[in-house]
């Protein structure tokens, strides 16, 4: 019997924390100089670094919101590991 792991219908998808073998640190960056994002993130606490990408986020459009957050998240990335010097992992 295949259990169906999907949430009901309207309901948000939940995932179950994973717990790895060995122990990491993430580091969270903030890809934005949005006083108000950096404000949302020490409200709830989180430690963060903010880096600043010097693309043109007006230049990359989709018409799904969802897709252009990720194009856009990808593109900082790509520039900050290039401005680190490890573009080879892209």
């Amino acid at each position: 019997m295949a259990l169906d792991s999907s949430p009901p219908a309207g309901q948000p998808q939940r995932f179950k924390p994973v717990t790895v073998g060995v122990a990491c640190r993430v580091q969270l960056i903030l890809g934005s100089s949005s006083v108000a994002r950096k404000h949302i993130l020490e409200e709830m606490g989180l430690e963060f670094q903010v880096m600043t990408a010097d693309i043109d986020e007006k230049a990359i459009r989709r018409e799904n919101p969802d897709d252009l957050v990720m194009v856009l998240a990808e593109a900082k990335v790509s520039v900050f590991l290039c401005q680190n010097e490890d573009c080879s992992t892209l």
